[in-house]
């Protein structure tokens, strides 16, 4: 599945108008019925208060195919109406028609009609909001504003159609001026607004109902980002062969850790044995070295070692894919990468420490070789590796992810809530496992080693980062399982691991669903 802009999604509909001789009656009826079966689910209907707040556009439609539906199964609606009926789209007319006999409010009239609106809204069990769709620009303009606001100061739960009114569908970085939803239900594809903070937070539970636009329509949206699910990486769980050993399950070789810093080291040799490496080699400090084998014996030392050791470049050499950075200092970790980076023939991975130092000496970069580079920073340590700053990367995390892999002809990984994974050819991927608990120290470093487990298994680049990221998120989502989601560690990924990969090693279908899965 993708996540699509609202000028994306309008050429999708008019194609399937066109193309597909779907009518756009029969379209708008699919809409309103799929918003009205997700309120059914969730919450009481007969009897109750309802405000169902139409705008001028389809989405208003939609909202009266909803005013028709609710008040047929007996609930008691009133429609707010932000925009005179006679002044609406063809088929939103066709519709108000229909509704017409409804208690209404038409709050574009001013005055009286708004402080009515507001009290309607006070007073109901249910607001549905179908003011804006995805074809809003920021601002809001009267009413619209004065709506939103009511519809915010409201107890009532609040189900948004297609968008929350006030949020721009090409845009993911609003934090406020938007109707604050309940239960979102948007049409066909999710919109990139709902995949990204701080938007997202006014959509509540995203749900996705098919309307009968078949996704062969989105075809050619290839620069639309792909939401990761567990299909899309299943290729990297497959059961491996009966006569595998550890030699064929795959080499690792870590460059990590630091007096002080061992935990980082610990964290992501573990977690690489946990994705299905089946030797891991260390290359730090003595005392360093000395730790880690405490809490993971099964990790092979290299204490004290040098860049430029013959039987460390051995080790390197047997290695299926390199690892650099995690607890490691910046200093350390440009003296590891210019020696590594133009002898690696196998995948590199770079986090933490060394993310500074391709910061602080852009002709790292120049010293490469051929083999694949993939970099996991968070957005503070991104910022530096792009010369932007944190709210320039943050107010666009697509772009920003698509124009550094580009640039730099690497895969990233930008981590955060719904972190982004950019390929060099400008291929995007959004994943929305995870929990908030997992805003925690070390939790970087078992992504570090997650990853660089799956790529030692040979996998391509591109599957391995993806497959790392979702199930990291995943492993947080299970560990959550009868909690809170608060008081995790790192650690806690780590043991949970097993489990998220065994899941979504046989994933259900999830297309065209309801995808609660969505709104984490």
């Amino acid at each position: 599945m993708i996540a699509v802009t609202g000028a994306e999604m309008a050429r999708l509909d008019r194609r399937a108008i066109d193309e597909l001789a779907i009518p756009s009656l029969a379209l708008m009826e699919r809409a309103g019925e799929a918003v009205y079966r997700a309120i059914r689910a969730r919450f009481p209907v007969r009897g109750q208060r309802v405000a169902v707040l139409a705008g001028a556009g389809n989405n208003g439609g939609d909202g009266f195919v909803v005013a028709r539906l609710l008040h047929r199964a007996g609930a008691r609606v009133t429609v707010v109406l932000a925009a005179d009926p006679d002044h609406t789209t063809a088929d939103a007319a066709h519709n108000w028609r229909r509704v017409a006999a409804l208690p209404a409010i038409h709050a574009d009239r001013g005055g009286a009609p708004v402080a009515a609106a507001q009290a309607a809204i006070a007073s109901a069990a249910l607001i549905v909001d179908a003011l804006l769709g995805t074809g809003f620009s920021p601002p809001l303009r009267p009413p619209y504003d004065v709506l939103v606001a009511a519809v915010n100061r409201a107890a009532a739960p609040v189900v948004a159609v297609d968008l929350p009114s006030g949020l721009a569908s090409h845009r993911h970085d609003q934090s406020e001026g938007a109707v604050e939803a309940a239960v979102t239900v948007t049409f066909a594809f999710p919109k990139i607004c709902l995949c990204q903070y701080p938007s997202r937070r006014f959509g509540g539970e995203i749900a996705v109902a098919n309307i009968g636009i078949p996704e062969s329509l989105a075809e050619p949206l290839a620069t639309a980002p792909r939401l990761l699910d567990a299909q899309a990486i299943t290729p990297a769980l497959a059961p491996p062969p009966a006569d595998q050993h550890k030699g064929s399950a795959g080499r690792v070789v870590v460059v990590a850790g630091h007096p002080g810093m061992a935990g980082a080291a610990a964290l992501a040799v573990k977690a690489a044995y946990r994705a299905g490496a089946g030797y891991v080699t260390l290359a730090a400090p003595e005392p360093v070295v000395a730790t880690v084998q405490g809490w993971v014996p099964e990790v092979v030392g290299r204490p004290d070692v040098a860049p430029g050791d013959p039987l460390f470049d051995a080790a390197v050499g047997q290695a299926g894919v390199l690892l650099v950075g995690p607890g490691l200092p910046a200093e350390r970790a440009s003296a590891w990468l210019a020696h590594l980076l133009p002898l690696a023939r196998c995948p590199v991975v770079v986090d933490a420490g060394g993310l500074a130092a391709l910061a602080a000496e852009p002709a790292l970069w120049a010293r490469r070789s051929a083999a694949p580079l993939l970099i996991t920073p968070h957005p503070g340590e991104f910022a530096p590796l792009a010369g932007a700053t944190v709210a320039a990367v943050q107010a666009d995390r697509l772009a920003a992810a698509r124009e550094l892999a580009i640039e730099r002809g690497c895969f990233v990984c930008l981590k955060g809530a719904y972190s982004v994974v950019a390929d060099p050819d400008g291929a995007l991927a959004i994943n929305l496992t995870g929990q908030p608990g997992m805003a925690t120290a070390g939790a970087g470093d078992v992504l570090a080693g997650l990853v660089s487990g799956l790529l030692a298994q040979r996998h391509a680049p591109g599957l391995a980062l993806r497959a790392a990221v979702y199930l990291h998120g995943r492993a947080g989502e299970v560990w959550a399982r009868d909690r809170d989601g608060r008081g995790l560690l790192a650690s806690d990924l780590i043991a949970a691991l097993p489990v998220a990969m065994a899941e979504a090693a046989r994933p259900a279908p999830l297309r065209h669903t309801l995808l609660r899965w969505l709104a984490r």
